[in-house]
């Protein structure tokens, strides 16, 4: 009789990482990619390729398994949709040109009320004060009599 229960252990454990990878690689925003190297030439068309679902999808091509042996020498990288980055860049830009002008506006408006403040207080009228001034009782004195 063989005990399976250690085999059993393994299985699971090799199918929770399997599926922890799984929902990681579906999480990833890039599009990993593998390549297995055949007597070290990269460009080797006898080269074993493994393609992410993201790196299938990204390229517009259904999402497949390919299998091969080859030898045990490898070359990975990924690949990412960079779209919404520059977006970021382009709305960036836009608002601190935005900002910029306004800034560039309230410079402008405040250099204007200065002039005219100036121009205000040099004027040969008479500026009257729109504040209201206090009302005071006065004392009137008599005269002695």
């Amino acid at each position: 009789m063989f005990d399976i229960h250690e085999k059993k252990l393994k299985e699971e454990q090799l199918h929770a990482l399997v599926t922890r990878y799984d929902l990681i690689n579906r999480a990833l925003v890039e599009a990993p990619w593998d390549m297995v190297v055949v007597a070290g030439d990269v460009v080797n068309p006898d080269n074993a390729f493994w393609w992410s679902s993201q790196f299938r999808t990204t390229l517009g091509f259904p999402d497949e398994t390919v299998d091969k042996n080859g030898v045990p020498l490898r070359v990975a990288g990924t690949i990412r949709d960079i779209t919404y980055e520059k977006n970021k860049e382009t709305v960036v830009q836009e608002m601190t040109n935005r900002l910029e002008l306004l800034s560039d506006c309230i410079n402008e408006m405040v250099g204007a009320l200065m002039r005219q403040r100036s121009r205000l207080r040099r004027s040969p009228w008479p500026r009257r004060s729109l504040r209201r001034r206090p009302i005071t009782s006065r004392r009137v004195q008599t005269k002695p009599r």
